[in-house]
């Protein structure tokens, strides 16, 4: 079986969109993907990155949870109201490590993963490889 980042020969490798406003966190989480074997596109806004989804469709999706203007939580809501999004694997990373657990609830029901930072090199090739796979679950 091959590498999740390339999920067949025939095929680019998997495409990761990553949804965060602090430009080096985000940076670090493109280059560690991108060496792993990943296209990466970036936004640093959810409202960017929902146009930039909904024109280019990723394999999976990295989404900073505390975000100006639309929070990783409105983000996964009007991601999942495009029909061809339903079912795009999300993971919603936070180090907000007291999330109130109605917002966790919803985060689950609306079919994403929730991680917690800091997201350590083999933590987040893991995670993208788990996503792109369909077998992100929770820890």
């Amino acid at each position: 079986m091959g590498d999740p980042a390339d999920p067949s020969p025939d095929t680019l490798p998997a495409t990761i969109l990553i949804i965060e406003h602090d430009e080096p966190t985000a940076e670090m989480y493109a280059r560690i993907l991108q060496i792993a074997g990943f296209t990466v596109r970036r936004a640093v806004s959810a409202p960017d990155a929902l146009r930039d989804a909904v024109a280019h469709p990723p394999n999976a999706i990295l989404v900073d949870f505390r975000m100006p203007v639309m929070d990783g939580l409105e983000f996964l809501r009007a991601l999942r109201a495009k029909p061809r999004h339903r079912e795009t694997p999300v993971a919603i990373v936070t180090g907000d490590y007291q999330l109130d657990e109605r917002l966790v609830s919803q985060i689950r029901d609306l079919g994403a993963v929730i991680r917690f930072k800091p997201l350590w090199v083999d933590e987040l090739t893991s995670l993208a490889k788990q996503l792109v796979a369909g077998t992100a679950r929770e820890n």
